[in-house]
């Protein structure tokens, strides 16, 4: 694992493995403990490189720094501007690190980058959506301002292990907050090198920090810890539940699990649903919280669909890559194994190689089945038959799941997606969200608040009401 001497400060090596340093008040420290966890790239399952573990004792210090921090003077334009520039400059090592420790494609691992440099030029367009208002009313002058909120834990999932930390700390800092981040154990560098590039862009010491840590070590004490004022996390239905379970008042953005249904009615494009559902499920092997995770297609054009996703499956298969790990391949084998025990046909793939599974394509599958009702984060598309539209909205709306869903149709597309529970509804094509210029996040156990640009500046600012009695 090689990288520009710009990064060499946030590591040292270790037996020929780079060791990534903690992030602290400015600072790149050891850990109070000295321990570490190694990195393992799912390209082979081989260790790739070392992390801290931060203690307690980090914990404390990061916090500490931070509360001093709120508010502090900065031209946060200028800072975001710069880290812009240092991004462009230093992109090549950010798609060389996704690739290594997340498995990423090249494509797909330069799509997350330059999607985070657009959302790092986006930063005017976050205050120009936040409204600061200055009026008389009934007789007063009454001034509504936005303040920070304070300590902002942000929480990224491994998916999209730079843009998911991105997008909570760029609006973070944007707000006068300070951050504590906490990447993901699975592919945490990119995390790692981002703090180093908003370092470098003037950031200022304890505004931000960087923790790689095990959550069952400092999860609860960084949820639990009052002095946190907000946190944001992208992550499973479960761990938003456990966060929602310890960390007493504060605000919540919990953007969750989801269990995204493609509904396919009778006058849609069969030939563009089809590819459109290939990509939408298989892209990045199906670990995106936003991915197609079960097909509602009504009876008269049922044939019709699966000759097309056989048609066109091969071309879209051939770009899997391994998940995260062999645990996660695991459990998508379990939902796939059940489903057929319960009649479900494997119509391609259907095996696993320790963390590879084979993009499936599965029909047939009765409601009963658990893969037609949970999130499956692996590249499977289970085939589901209903007999008409109404069926596919009621089987839809009784998901415990409401984050994202796509209509392949026309005439009565837009009323259908008027009907569905999910926060977002794509039509003929399949959810996908780029830089965050809409407002996403899900509701029921899909989550809690909104994220894109504006719209997490104002989850993360509170609003002030102040009134000059004449």
């Amino acid at each position: 694992m090689e990288m520009s001497e710009f990064f060499k400060s946030i590591y040292a090596l270790t037996d020929g493995k780079p060791s990534f340093k903690i992030f602290v008040n400015g600072e790149w420290l050891d850990s109070v403990s000295k321990r570490t966890a190694e990195v393992v790239s799912p390209n082979g399952l081989q260790p790739i490189a070392y992390v801290q573990l931060a203690n307690k004792e980090d914990l404390e210090k990061a916090i500490s720094g931070a509360s001093k921090s709120v508010g502090a003077e900065y031209d946060r334009l200028a800072v975001f501007e710069r880290a812009k520039e240092l991004m462009e400059t230093y992109k090549e090592d950010f798609v060389n690190d996704i690739m290594l420790e997340s498995g990423k494609t090249r494509e797909l691992a330069e799509g997350e980058v330059k999607t985070t440099i657009e959302r790092l030029g986006l930063v005017s367009e976050d205050l120009k959506r936040v409204k600061i208002w200055d009026r008389k009313l009934f007789g007063n002058d009454v001034k509504i301002v936005r303040q920070p909120i304070g300590i902002i834990a942000c929480i990224p999932a491994f998916n999209y292990p730079l843009f998911s930390i991105a997008s909570k700390i760029i609006p973070a800092l944007l707000g006068g907050n300070s951050a504590v981040a906490k990447p993901s154990l699975s592919d945490p560098i990119a995390s790692l090198m981002f703090a180093k590039v908003l370092q470098e862009a003037g950031v200022p010491a304890g505004a931000l920090s960087v923790l790689t840590c095990l959550s069952s070590e400092l999860g609860d004490e960084l949820a639990k810890d009052q002095r946190i004022q907000m946190i944001t996390l992208t992550g499973s239905t479960a761990t938003g539940q456990h966060v929602m379970s310890v960390c007493g008042i504060k605000r919540l953005h919990l953007e969750l699990g989801g269990k995204g249904s493609a509904i396919v009615l009778e006058d849609a494009n069969i030939q563009n649903a089809a590819k459109k559902i290939l990509e939408g499920a298989l892209k990045y092997s199906g670990q995106r919280c936003d991915a197609i995770s079960r097909v509602l297609v009504v009876e008269k054009v049922h044939d019709e669909l699966v000759n097309e996703l056989l048609k066109n499956f091969d071309e879209y298969a051939s770009k899997a890559v391994p998940l995260i790990d062999e645990k996660a391949a695991q459990k998508v084998m379990r939902l796939v194994e059940d489903a057929v025990a319960k009649g479900a046909k494997i119509l391609k793939g259907g095996k696993a190689e320790r963390n590879f599974v084979e993009p499936t394509l599965l029909d047939s599958v009765p409601l009963q089945a658990r893969i037609a009702q949970e999130e499956t984060f692996g590249p499977v598309i289970p085939v589901i038959q209903v007999k008409n539209a109404k069926e596919a909205i009621a089987i839809a709306k009784e998901s415990t799941y409401a984050l994202d869903s796509c209509i392949f149709g026309n005439r009565n597309a837009m009323k259908y997606a008027k009907m569905l529970d999910d926060g977002s509804v794509t039509i003929n094509n399949y959810p996908s969200h780029g830089t965050g210029f809409y407002p996403f996040g899900g509701n029921k156990n899909s989550g809690i608040g909104r994220e894109g640009v504006g719209y997490s500046l104002l989850e993360m600012t509170r609003i002030k009401t102040i009134k000059i009695e004449k």
